[in-house]
């Protein structure tokens, strides 16, 4: 079975490029650029993968849920400068040259959110050994037999029988789509029931933690709990009640459609180019490592790189690798 790295594009990215404040050329920031290449080439250390695809989140790409829930993602303060938002976009587009060269396949998401993108490659790639790398539990929701999860903030890979922790509760990663209809998502600006946070779930549906359940049973579950128990929880989430608003059976109707990633909300010219990602070949025509090398010397990445003889061939040795691959996948096809 093939092995596939699928990469959260723009997670990665702000990761370096928040994280990595000290890495400057000719006075540029280059931290962005130097960590995401960097992650790339240790995972393809590590495990060998024989096809790379990265996933970028397009601009507007929320406006599909918030036509259905307009205050998604509403709280996400501006983090960033126009300077910095210039310094990012350049080094995002210099990354998607550098991928070019180095035999990555990557799209953008158009009309969708990344996490759309890449739940609909991992439903329609049952041939292929998956590991997806994001900061976002929400992609816990895609792990499978075929597919795993790597969580890069925290260090923590997710495969199938695992369960994923957040900050009261740890639940199968059948339970995180559950969990998250229920309570919320802060980050995203979802609300959840009024009163209903992780520790109240749990002392109210043990099961969560333990087994996967469905919402159905959570709400046969919380009616038979209503007969004998006044808790305000309860009684919110029968009426659907959020902190603001009662939206009554509305709420898990809604919450369900921008959380699930079991039927992800994307566009058709999305489905068209993940489709020609899963079973077309990269073309190698125009494509070269010495073209990659030469932009690394020109970004001046050869400064963070050890200093030793063969630190340039030991840099780019799974990438060729990788490349060898992509190039005999296409001699086979055509």
């Amino acid at each position: 079975m093939l092995k596939t790295l699928l990469v959260d594009g723009n997670a990665i990215l702000q990761i370096g490029f928040h994280g990595i404040k000290n890495f400057y050329h000719n006075e540029k920031h280059v931290g962005a650029l130097f960590h995401f290449i960097n992650t790339l080439k240790r995972n393809l250390v590590e495990n060998n993968y024989g096809k790379v695809v990265v996933f970028w989140d397009s601009a507007n790409s929320t406006d599909v849920r918030k036509e259905l829930y307009p205050f998604y993602k509403a709280n996400r303060k501006k983090r960033f400068t126009e300077e910095d938002w210039d310094s990012f976009l350049y080094q995002k587009n210099r990354v998607c040259e550098y991928l070019e060269e180095l035999f990555v396949r990557q799209t953008d998401s158009i009309k969708c959110e990344a996490d759309d993108s890449i739940a609909y490659y991992t439903h329609n790639s049952p041939k292929e050994k998956k590991t997806i790398i994001t900061a976002d539990k929400d992609l816990c929701q895609l792990v499978s037999e075929t597919t795993d999860i790597h969580l890069v903030n925290s260090k923590i890979k997710i495969k199938q029988g695992d369960k994923v922790p957040f900050k009261d509760i740890k639940v199968p990663t059948e339970n995180v789509e559950l969990l998250k209809i229920l309570t919320g998502d802060r980050s995203d600006n979802i609300e959840g029931i009024s009163l209903l946070g992780h520790k109240t779930l749990k002392r109210l549906i043990p099961e969560i933690e333990e087994k996967p359940i469905t919402l159905e049973e959570v709400k046969e579950k919380i009616l038979t709990l209503s007969k004998t128990s006044n808790l305000p929880a309860i009684k919110n989430f029968l009426d659907g009640k959020t902190k603001t608003t009662i939206l009554g059976e509305r709420f898990f109707t809604v919450n369900k459609k921008i959380i699930t990633l079991e039927t992800p909300l994307i566009s058709e010219e999305t489905k068209i180019d993940v489709d020609d990602i899963i079973n077309e070949t990269i073309d190698p025509k125009g494509r070269s490592l010495k073209n990659a090398l030469k932009m690394m010397n020109e970004d001046g990445l050869y400064k963070f790189l050890p200093k030793t003889d063969d630190s340039w061939s030991n840099y780019f040795r799974p990438f060729l690798r990788l490349s060898k691959l992509e190039k005999n996948k296409y001699k086979k096809q055509n």
